[in-house]
């Protein structure tokens, strides 16, 4: 007895030995592996061009475009000024993973207007199941679009949150898509200590917002095309299984690249009638048309100024070194007198041997500006109350500024802020 028992001890010493080895060798690969596994999915056309008009394409060609796009965009910019804007986006899936022609269904988002994003100051668990309020919703089966019935106790429409699953097909092959992304950006802490790590969850908002400014910045220009879109920063993609009839997320390759096949239409014209909208319908109504005398708030015509530093005055700080700009008081008092204005602002840091450094105190306040844009590089500051009483909804800034934020620059951050 006594030899067997040291001859099972002797085993578990030799397999405790074993194990303790196995575990260093795979802990000493971890830290030494070198070698990077990348991978592409391409979700639709792999084969065609980064963007593709639809005009050169045959009959046949465009159906199987169609067919492939993932995404359908739909933008009335309303640049001529004879109907409303409008912004849609498409997401075409199937209900399950037989891909059958009969499991294929849209889900999309309306909006009335040039829609600019706000981050919502929400937790991961909620942004998971938040369906944004800025949107209408429709679902389309058969080429029938609805607006479903949507509430905390229950929905009829597919709920287009951080929770919704689709499947889509890759290579011919089914594939679940789920927005999974988060945006990490470094902002000082408190405004104006040392910089933290703040993360922004993605939503459906923010991807509908990407998506337009894609499409409106596009070379293009107006017209009908199909173009790539990397939406790698947005969408985790889950393989299907066969054997366990799970979808399963690739945990072997380091890095996955997704481009998905986008059709968007981008008009010069506003829209006029609800046979323009690609779900049939405007606001849920399938009979709308254009009426300049109601809806003003929508459709209302704007007056776009474009503005840069040569409407701003210049203080120079000499303890800062640089100078700080801000709105003339009679250009303050000349612009907030005009009705549905919409200004856009680019503020050149360098202005001939003038360094600009911030916005002065109260330097903006009370001036309503759509976009602020800043050019150059260095540290750019906003002092007390800058951007106070601006409703500012986008701030674009070279990669190479680092913001510098004070106390009470804005009454509550809620705008987009994007390094180009």
């Amino acid at each position: 007895m006594s030899g067997l028992k040291k001859i099972i001890d002797r085993v578990l010493i030799t397999l405790v030995i074993l194990s303790v080895l196995i575990s260093m060798t795979y802990v000493y690969y971890l830290l030494t592996k070198t070698d990077t596994t990348l991978g592409v999915n391409y979700v639709g056309s792999s084969t065609s061009p980064e963007i593709t008009n639809s005009a050169s394409l045959t009959d046949e060609e465009k159906a199987n475009y169609e067919r492939d796009a993932v995404i359908d965009v739909s933008i009335y910019s309303n640049d001529k000024n004879n109907g409303i804007e409008l912004e849609e986006m498409r997401i075409n899936w199937f209900t399950d993973y037989t891909l059958a022609p009969e499991t294929y269904r849209s889900s999309g988002m309306q909006y009335l207007g040039d829609y600019v994003k706000t981050w919502e100051s929400v937790t991961s668990e909620e942004a998971q199941r938040t369906v944004s309020e800025d949107f209408t919703y429709y679902d389309t089966t058969d080429n029938i679009s609805y607006s479903g019935y949507y509430s905390k106790e229950g929905s009829t429409s597919t709920n287009l949150n951080r929770e919704a699953k689709l499947i889509i097909p890759i290579g011919g092959k089914p594939y679940q898509m789920q927005l999974t992304g988060e945006k990490v950006t470094r902002e000082p802490w408190l405004g104006f200590l040392w910089d933290v790590d703040v993360v922004y969850i993605q939503t459906y908002s923010s991807l509908f917002y990407a998506i337009m400014q894609s499409v409106k910045s596009n070379s293009e220009g107006y017209g009908d095309y199909f173009i790539k879109f990397n939406l790698t920063d947005y969408f985790t993609f889950y393989e299907y299984d066969e054997e366990t009839g799970k979808f399963k997320e690739d945990i072997v390759t380091d890095k996955i690249d997704n481009y998905v096949l986008i059709h968007f239409q981008y008009y010069e014209n506003g829209a006029t009638k609800s046979e323009q909208s690609l779900f049939g319908a405007i606001k849920c109504n399938s009979n709308w048309s254009y009426n300049p005398q109601i809806d003003t708030d929508y459709w209302q015509e704007r007056v776009v100024y474009k503005l840069t530093n040569e409407q701003l005055t210049y203080r120079k700080s000499d303890t800062d070194d640089g100078y700080y700009v801000s709105f003339p008081t009679q250009f303050k008092a000349q612009i907030t007198s005009m009705p549905r204005t919409k200004i856009y602002l680019t503020i050149n840091m360098v202005d001939g041997d003038k360094n600009i450094i911030g916005i002065d105190c109260n330097g903006l306040s009370g001036v309503e500006i759509d976009t602020l844009n800043i050019q150059g590089q260095g540290e750019f500051s906003f002092l007390y109350h800058s951007l106070y009483e601006t409703n500012l909804k986008l701030l674009n800034f070279s990669a190479g500024i680092h913001l510098v934020y004070y106390d009470d620059y804005i009454e509550e951050k809620t705008y987009l802020e994007v390094p180009v």
